[in-house]
């Protein structure tokens, strides 16, 4: 299986084409949602440094990628990460992005040794408003104090930091507090993304697109009154209702099929509509709906669990 829980379908649109590319399942946090349990199951060894510098190479020659993202698990852990980046800017990729927790960030000569390696971007988890919440959710004392010291020695270093807040039960109603803490920290972009259930990774903390939508409703508000780029992951456009625009990963198949390719540790794909066929299938309520080509749709675990009651196709 291919866990696409935290790579997914070109989850922000550029320009360019994107190689998305998993170095380690490795984590210095433990939680309560992770979506890799069904990766880790497999005892998959790190991507070693060669192996990494091979895929570069692959990717800018073969599908002339000019963005890289760097995958979870944790890949600032990796001990080789600044080699990594620095490789990857001399191949030529304009855009070398690491998804964290962003705890190593919290150390501004670490922070400043990844920009002179060439990262130029960030994305950074939330969990919560406060150190409770934050800390629990990541089964990680300090978690919370050192993923905001992380913001700010990324953009001091000038670095492009995007938040992602997964959407979990026990931090709905922080939803607005995240917004603003978020906002405070001088961070512009964001990202809501709707958590793929993985059996094994803590079901009971996930939540229900029923009760995700006035709370994401009132983010999406919040964003715009705050000048915020506010984006939506695997959240299906009869919840967002005129909300639509910020479903970034909504998009025509030939897109898809163009713009990324994923290099996992044990699964390459060239065509990201594989993947979208594999893990958000189209459920039968929906053949009928307008917006059925072009809806980012839910993840199929979702409907396989919860059913089709709450998605409501709207007609042609």
């Amino acid at each position: 299986m291919l866990s696409p829980g935290l790579f997914l379908f070109v989850a922000a649109k550029s320009m360019g084409k994107r190689l998305q590319l998993r170095l380690t399942t490795a984590c210095n946090n433990h939680c309560v949602h992770c979506t890799l349990q069904d990766i880790r199951d497999l005892r998959l060894p790190d991507r070693p440094i060669h192996d990494i510098y091979k895929w570069l190479d692959w990717g800018r020659a073969k599908h002339h990628c000019d963005e890289v993202v760097l995958l979870r698990g944790e890949a600032t852990i990796r001990p080789d990460i600044g080699r990594v980046c620095r490789y990857a800017q001399r191949l030529g990729y304009s855009l070398v992005q690491v998804q964290s927790n962003g705890r190593r960030f919290a150390d501004p000569s670490f922070t400043a040794y990844m920009a002179r390696c060439g990262m130029t971007d960030a994305e950074v988890d939330l969990y919560g408003s406060d150190a409770t919440l934050h800390d629990t959710l990541a089964r990680t004392p300090g978690a919370f104090e050192q993923t905001l010291r992380g913001w700010d020695n990324l953009l001091a270093q000038n670095l492009t930091v995007r938040v992602n807040i997964p959407l979990l039960s026990a931090n709905l109603s922080s939803l607005t507090s995240m917004i603003y803490l978020v906002s405070a920290a001088g961070i512009r972009d964001i990202q809501l993304h709707f958590v793929r259930p993985v059996p094994g990774s803590g079901l009971a903390h996930l939540t229900t697109l029923n009760h995700i939508r006035l709370p994401v409703f009132s983010a999406l508000a919040l964003g715009s009154t705050l000048g915020l780029r506010i984006t939506t992951e695997a959240i299906p456009f009869c919840v967002l209702g005129t909300n639509r625009e910020h479903a970034t990963d909504a998009d025509s198949p030939a897109h898809f099929a163009a713009s990324t390719v994923v290099v996992d540790l044990h699964r390459t794909v060239t065509d990201l509509n594989e993947l979208r066929a594999e893990y958000r299938q189209t459920p039968a309520i929906c053949t009928t709906c307008r917006w059925v080509e072009s809806c980012p749709k839910t993840w199929t675990s979702y409907v396989e669990l919860h059913g089709e009651e709450e998605l409501r196709p709207e007609s042609l």
